[in-house]
């Protein structure tokens, strides 16, 4: 059972997928908001592509977080993104998306040093949850 470490119930969770990885950022009523594939570009920087659902406003997040992902893991990443708290107001908005910024920022974090720990390699195919 996933202990709620944040009002929001905010999660970030991991699945290494050969040597690249798949991070679900959810919170309150978790569902698939929008999902960011980002890749390493040659010459430097990432490619980054994503797919938004109508009507919902997980796209800029996923976008971002995927970039980040990619930039510090250097591997391929996809971010499922969805977050929804019934009738938040903007200041709860900007209080989640910066706490799942530094969920997310934790993550990787501990995925880096998993890799560096295992010769170029997270552990293994279980998610992993923060």
């Amino acid at each position: 059972m996933m202990m709620i470490r944040n009002p929001f119930g905010l999660s970030v969770r991991t699945v290494e997928a050969g040597g690249d990885f798949v991070l679900l950022v959810t919170g309150g009523q978790a569902h698939i908001g929008a999902a960011a594939v980002a890749y390493p570009a040659e010459g430097g920087g990432t490619c980054t592509q994503v797919i938004g659902l109508p009507g919902h406003k997980e796209a800029e997040l996923a976008r971002e977080l995927a970039d980040m992902a990619c930039s510090r893991l250097g591997k391929a990443v996809t971010v499922i993104a969805g977050i929804h708290i019934d009738h938040a107001t903007p200041a709860e908005i900007r209080a989640m998306v910066a706490e799942t910024r530094a969920l997310f920022h934790g993550e990787l974090e501990v995925l880096a040093d998993r890799r560096k720990r295992h010769g170029g390699t997270a552990d293994g195919q279980a998610w992993t949850e923060t």
